[in-house]
């Protein structure tokens, strides 16, 4: 699930693979030939007569895959992303004290109740200009697409911590103007660390764009509920 089918000469999509188990026919097999045993008769039973089968289509595929999930977690690298997937799910992501930590798309499931989980998806660093492509930033961007949601990982220590939502919200709308509608939610992580200044901050520009601002720690665990709360709320 996830991938797009592309005619790669037209650049035409032919397929989005979006619910388990479907199926779509991108060329045709050419109709088979007739065998020697069709043209065997009670005189020739072995006769040596047969025809060809026909060519079949022939079509070059570009297969893009795109992420699904309900929640994207985008941030700068080295904000905490990965350790905060990892107490939120029951992903094991790499983690580490250093840019780029996560190379790829990290999926992890977040158990709600019985009959209800939601699944995040924590996205590589993205870093300015990533809409252009750098950092493999349109490599990345794409897996957000399809997120019904998307929380903006900001770090509390950082030292500008509204140049960095910035970043990331500006990003986000030249890579896609329609994505910024769907974010919901500010976290800011490491709050354990954090900088004051940086959380006022954060907090008067998350309630400006109308979102939820959530600071958490996921070292000491602290807003962690409420951020599993808010969460909840989300369809």
């Amino acid at each position: 699930m996830g991938t797009v089918v592309i005619d790669k000469n037209t650049n035409d999509v032919l397929w989005d693979f979006t619910k388990p188990g479907e199926r779509f026919v991108v060329v045709k097999g050419g109709e088979g030939g007739l065998g020697n045993s069709h043209f065997a008769t009670s005189v020739n039973q072995a006769p040596k007569k047969f025809t060809y089968g026909k060519k079949g289509e022939e079509r070059e595929l570009l297969l893009i895959l795109k992420t699904i999930a309900d929640i994207g977690i985008v941030g700068l690298p080295n904000v905490g992303k990965s350790t905060l997937l990892s107490v939120l799910t029951n992903a094991n992501p790499k983690i580490g004290d250093y840019p780029f930590t996560t190379l790829h798309p990290e999926l992890g499931v977040l158990e709600i109740s019985y009959d209800k989980s939601l699944v995040l998806v924590d996205m590589p660093g993205i870093i300015e200009n990533a809409h252009e492509g750098a950092g493999l930033g349109l490599e990345f961007l794409r897996h957000i697409e399809r997120a019904k949601a998307i929380f903006l990982a900001i770090d509390l220590s950082s030292e500008d911590a509204v140049r960095d939502f910035n970043t990331l919200y500006n990003e986000l709308s030249l890579y896609d103007n329609t994505l910024p509608k769907r974010i919901k939610a500010v976290v800011g992580t490491k709050l354990d660390k954090a900088d004051e200044n940086n959380i006022k901050s954060l907090k008067h520009l998350a309630q400006e764009k109308n979102l939820v601002f959530i600071p958490i720690s996921s070292v000491t665990f602290e807003g962690i509920e409420q951020l599993k709360n808010f969460i909840n709320t989300i369809n």
